[in-house]
């Protein structure tokens, strides 16, 4: 008599149809990962696809990744999602939140390279993180560890609210997920660090360009700290510039996640906190470790949850002109590559100050002169070796009855009368100025500017001399007066420009 009941083989089949088929997903679910993380180096955004993925095999409430941060004995959460019935994961709360490392249930994991999965939290409970998850209301949990080329970096953790089994196919899962992400952190570790390499050079090139360009500190200063935020990834960058009379350091520029919090302006007193240690020694001053530090002031408050904090110096000599500051929130964030690049972008800041202020300086004596030009009760006029006339002033200006504008560029000859330049000897007379190079006196003389025929002039030639170099660099600074062309460099002799 036949017993009611399928065929055994048909269940077998099925059974191993279901297998393969679950298998051939994960192996899919796995390919997207990777194509996540090859196409994005934002560790949230990846961790969305890894918890959406997860979330097609298993339920969970919460996914984040920790990193280990040994020196202070820590692990921080550098990537946090959680799930929703629509997205299988999205941002959650909890980024770069720190967690001690002794007697963690990450260390166990750390250390033994094996995952630590509880199904239940609601019996005994050894770590403190599964104290944390009970009391967050979540009853199962997971952590894997990833590990690199390096040994473990970071912990896969995955939380639910409903008992769930994060073992056998489950478990193996979450390893080749937390095996795909260490390559993520590796990555992105990878990319900083030529992020770094290349941000040094457009920095360095970017200082330079705007040195040449403009002088106003405020503006490079703003530009500069702004791309240095930007190429290195520091959580924030500020310049500060020295005030010496009150014996401060003063915030210039800033850019990062203290720039709301912050006012241009701000002071510190020169030997108080890192960056007043930083211009009291002069010397570069590394801390990854932020929280051992005795020197440290905290500003602001987000400054607590700072880890690391980099001051180099910015000398001319061995004067200190200010100081640029950088802070991250990791520990150990600072190697010797970052202080080579600030300490370059510093030499290179002061360089910038030195030049505006010298620009300044020049301005300054530049406007006093022509102050004195313009006022002075003799009649000046000023050419080229072209004979083209470069600066008058007031008093000759009263006497042609013409403004400056008429006047400059115009030719000698029509600036005295055709008969005093002939007969008179003028024109002979600043001739042999620009051979000899020796002043020439003309006394007493009628004739020379029309229509003041009648007038008698006590007339002084003379020459402005400057070498051939001298003209060549001269010429291109905003200040100077114009050359001739003859100034090429190819003559030795002094390029004299008359002044009568």
């Amino acid at each position: 008599m036949d017993q009611p009941g399928g065929d055994p083989m048909a269940e077998v089949v099925g059974h191993l149809e279901r297998a393969l088929q679950d298998k051939s997903e994960r192996l899919a679910s796995l390919v997207r990962t990777t194509t996540a993380i090859v196409s994005s180096d934002d560790l949230d955004s990846v961790l969305q696809v890894v918890g959406f993925e997860v979330a097609r095999f298993m339920s969970f409430d919460r996914i984040a990744v920790a990193v280990i941060e040994w020196p202070r004995n820590i692990y921080r959460i550098v990537a946090s999602a959680s799930r929703d019935s629509t997205s299988g994961a999205s941002p959650g709360d909890g980024r770069w939140q720190a967690f001690p490392l002794a007697d963690s249930a990450v260390l166990s994991v750390v250390t033994t390279r094996n995952p630590y999965v509880r199904r239940r939290l609601d019996g005994e409970r050894s770590f403190p993180e599964e104290e944390q998850l009970a009391y967050e209301g979540m009853r199962s949990c997971a952590l894997v560890p990833m590990i690199g080329r390096e040994g473990v970096v970071g912990v896969l953790i995955l939380a639910s609210r409903e008992e769930q089994d994060y073992s056998g196919d489950n478990l193996s899962f979450l390893e080749l997920i937390a095996e795909q992400f260490t390559g993520a952190l590796e990555r992105q570790k990878h990319l900083s660090e030529l992020k770094k390499r290349h941000g040094k050079l457009a920095i360095i090139d970017e200082i330079s360009r705007k040195a040449m360009a403009q002088f106003d500190m405020v503006d490079v200063l703003d530009s500069v700290t702004s791309s240095i935020h930007h190429y290195f990834g520091y959580y924030d960058a500020s310049v500060f510039l020295v005030d010496d009379s009150a014996g401060d350091v003063v915030l210039m520029a800033q850019a990062g996640a203290y720039r709301e919090l912050t006012t241009v302006g701000y002071r510190q007193k020169i030997g108080v906190g890192l960056v007043g240690a930083c211009v009291a020694t002069g010397q570069t001053i590394l801390v990854n470790d932020a929280s051992q530090e005795p020197r440290r002031v905290i500003a602001f408050p987000g400054e607590a949850a700072m880890g690391s904090e980099l001051c180099t110096a910015i000398k001319a000599g061995d004067n200190v002109l200010g100081v640029i500051n950088v802070e991250c929130r990791e520990t150990d964030a600072f190697d010797e590559e970052d202080v080579s690049a600030l300490e370059a972008f510093a030499a290179q800041i002061a360089q910038t100050i030195e030049n505006a202020r010298l620009y300044e300086e020049t301005r300054l004596l530049k406007e006093f002169n022509e102050n004195i030009i313009a006022n002075m009760p003799t009649a000046l006029v000023v050419t080229d070796t072209d004979m083209r006339v470069q600066i008058v002033n007031e008093t000759y200006c009263k006497l042609r009855g013409k403004s400056k504008d008429e006047l400059v560029g115009r030719d000698i000859t029509e600036m005295f009368s055709t008969w005093f330049l002939r007969e008179g000897g003028l024109a002979e007379t600043i001739r042999s100025v620009l051979d000899t190079g020796e002043p020439a006196s003309m006394p007493n003389v009628k004739g020379v500017i029309p229509p003041v025929v009648d007038r008698l002039f006590n007339l002084h030639v003379s020459s402005v001399g400057l070498s051939t170099q001298q003209c060549s660099k001269t010429s291109r600074r905003p200040w100077s007066t114009p050359t001739s062309s003859r100034c090429s460099g190819r003559s030795t002799r002094r390029c004299r420009r008359p002044s009568t």
